[in-house]
C-alpha cells in the first residue's frame, strides 16, 4: 500500500479497479474482481506532483495528469498507451502551463490548460484560508483558462480554445461529440468583483 495517507481513490464505472493517489507520491492500480476481497496491487510508479485522475467512462483507461503531461494507462495492467503533453499556451502572456482538468468521453481526452488563478489575475479578488478549508478551497482552482481535446488513440490535437473568463470545472461536460462548458467566474468572484465596483 501506501506509505502515508490516500489522496485520491477512484473506483472504475465497471467497479473492476480502483486507482488510489498517496501522499507518498505514487499512484497504485487495484484489482477489486478477487473473490476473496483482497486488493491485489497492478502496478505502482512515482510522480512528483499529480492534480487529477479517473477513468474512462468505459473503465479501459485510467488517465493521471503530472504538472504538463497526462499518461493514459491500460486501467487492466496499469501499463502505460501514450503520454500526452499540453501545447504551448493559446492565450497570451498565459505562463501557467499546468493540466487543470482532465476528462475522458468516448475517444476524446479533455485537458484545462492552466488554472483561472483569480486572485492573481483580477484586482479586488482574494481568498483568505479557513480554519478548516485551506488553499484547496481557493477558487483559484475552480476554473481553467482555456481547453484542449486530444484524440485518445494517437495524442493528436483535435481543438484548443482560450476561455474569455474561464472554464468552470463542475460546468464542463462531453458526451456523442459534443462539449459543453461554462465560460464565466465562479460566483465567489462576481460577488467579491461586484462589491468593488
Amino acid at each position: 500500500g501506501h506509505a502515508g495517507g490516500v489522496e485520491q481513490a477512484i473506483i472504475s464505472a465497471d467497479d473492476k479497479s480502483l486507482v488510489t493517489v498517496g501522499q507518498d507520491k505514487t499512484v497504485r492500480i487495484w484489482d477489486l474482481t478477487r473473490p476473496d476481497g483482497a486488493l491485489t496491487e497492478l502496478t505502482a510508479f512515482s510522480a512528483s506532483r499529480i492534480f487529477e485522475t479517473g477513468f474512462s467512462p468505459d473503465g479501459l483507461l485510467m488517465a493521471t495528469t503530472f504538472l504538463n503531461s497526462v499518461y493514459l494507462m491500460d486501467a487492466a495492467t496499469g501499463k502505460t498507451l501514450r503520454v500526452i503533453e499540453l501545447p504551448p499556451p493559446a492565450r497570451d502572456g498565459q505562463s501557467n502551463r499546468r493540466w487543470s482538468y482532465l476528462g475522458v468521453a468516448q475517444d476524446v481526452v479533455l485537458g484545462g490548460t492552466g488554472f483561472a488563478n483569480y486572485t492573481q489575475r483580477l484586482k479586488g479578488v482574494e481568498h483568505k484560508p479557513e480554519r478548516r478549508r485551506g488553499m484547496a478551497w481557493s477558487p483559484d482552482w475552480f476554473g481553467s483558462l482555456g481547453l484542449v481535446a486530444f484524440d485518445r488513440q494517437s495524442g493528436d490535437i483535435l481543438w484548443q480554445c482560450s476561455a474569455k473568463h474561464s472554464f468552470l470545472h463542475n460546468g464542463i461536460v462531453a458526451g456523442n461529440g459534443r462539449v459543453y462548458c461554462l465560460d464565466k467566474l465562479p460566483k465567489t468572484v462576481e460577488e467579491q468583483l461586484a462589491r468593488r465596483g
